[in-house]
């Protein structure tokens, strides 16, 4: 009985993230699956930061010379950010460094096409759209459901999802 005890005692409280991590690989119970739904939330995620970047933003004179370095996007990225460190601040510095990485990317990409906001702000869509209805298609051929939380929630964790699989794999504790 004592021994009972102290068994309970030392059983650690599962974090809120593993809970949304455990739900999501419940729903995604083969390895192709989790691939396809792991390549698109990599892929939803950059079409959110990219559409977010395209939306005009009005010019503020406090700003001055940093109001060229404010956009929606900005409010996304220390919205995700913010959540992820109140989650796993381990997991936050990753999720930095891919924001970063696809910032980059999409700042290559205005760029390239300076003239042509709405041309990338289809790609953007096309992009999110195309992968929602993978995500979607794939959910139904496993026979599963979400609700609307959970898919919102996976379009935010979606990328810490993938990430934790690596870092279980080598024991790095997030």
């Amino acid at each position: 009985m004592k021994s009972e005890k102290m068994m309970a005692k030392k059983e650690i409280p599962q974090k809120k993230i593993d809970t949304y991590f455990n739900y999501f690989t419940a729903n995604t119970p083969t390895q192709t699956s989790r691939f396809i739904q792991g390549f698109c939330a990599f892929c939803i995620y950059f079409a959110i930061i990219g559409l977010s970047w395209n939306i005009p933003f009005p010019h503020f004179g406090f700003l001055g010379q940093y109001n060229s370095y404010f956009n929606w996007a900005s409010f996304i990225i220390a919205f995700t950010i913010y959540y992820y460190t109140k989650l796993s601040p381990f997991m936050s510095y990753l999720m930095l460094f891919l924001t970063l990485l696809f910032t980059y990317i999409i700042s290559l990409l205005q760029t390239q096409h300076s003239g042509d906001n709405l041309f990338l702000a289809q790609i953007y869509f096309l992009i999110l759209f195309a992968c929602g209805m993978i995500r979607y298609i794939t959910y139904k051929m496993n026979g599963k459901n979400s609700t609307l939380k959970m898919e919102f929630l996976f379009i935010m964790l979606g990328p810490g999802w993938i990430f934790h699989f690596f870092l279980n794999k080598f024991s790095v504790k997030y």
